[in-house]
């Protein structure tokens, strides 16, 4: 975990990004993948995700990212049914609006038995991109999952307790360079505390990664 937190430091990378990032380790992709709200530059996520082989075909409303497939994700996605092997949404849900729409159509795109991998961070500073809407819980990603048609849906904490929640919210006021130090003394001190508080274990949720079968 050590080097993870430096190398993830020092790219920049928050400590949301870097427990999302840690958590894709063990997800495999293959066939056709759909990237949403990506571009064709590659983004980060895709060094931790397993599968080099797959094909990804991103898609965004934006042309700075330069994306596959140029789309609004408020309006139905402009991609036939049972395409997909799997769909990546991370860090997108909260600028959408129309959310339940868009996971439906990430339901109809998906093949039988295909798979959605996504993350929403949860205590987050306001970040509009170009709107920042919605925050979910646990609860709430699992009930909006089932409503539009998934047939298994699982959600997993990711956090450490209330130190890094702390934390997270005010790490940019150190240079890079020292973040990490503080980063790892802070994930100590709260796996100490859940020793003690267990009840602290998935309470101060940083975010939450999502996996959905159709």
């Amino acid at each position: 975990m050590i080097s993870h937190i430096i190398s993830q430091t020092l790219k920049g990378k928050t400590i949301n990004r870097m427990l999302m990032n840690a958590s894709l380790r063990k997800f495999e992709l293959s066939g056709k993948v759909l990237d949403l709200g990506a571009g064709t530059i590659r983004s980060s996520y895709l060094d931790f995700l397993q599968g080099k082989d797959a094909q990804i075909t991103s898609v965004d409303i934006s042309l700075q990212r330069r994306p596959d497939v140029t789309a609004d994700l408020e309006q139905p996605l402009p991609i036939e049914s049972n395409l997909y092997d799997f769909v990546l949404c991370f860090n997108l849900l909260e600028h959408i609006y129309n959310h339940q729409q868009l996971l439906s159509e990430i339901c109809r795109v998906l093949k039988p038995g295909g798979t959605l991998i996504g993350y929403v961070p949860f205590l987050v500073k306001y970040h509009p991109d170009p709107n920042d809407y919605f925050r979910y819980t646990e609860q709430g990603l699992s009930r909006l999952l089932k409503d539009v048609g998934f047939s298994q849906a699982s959600v997993e904490y990711a956090g450490r307790g209330p130190c890094t929640a702390a934390w997270a919210q005010i790490e940019y006021i150190l240079p890079r360079f020292l973040r990490w130090a503080v980063t790892y003394a802070v994930f100590g001190l709260d796996a100490m505390l859940v020793k003690f508080k267990p009840v602290f274990k998935n309470t101060y949720a940083l975010g939450y990664t999502f996996t959905a079968k159709k």
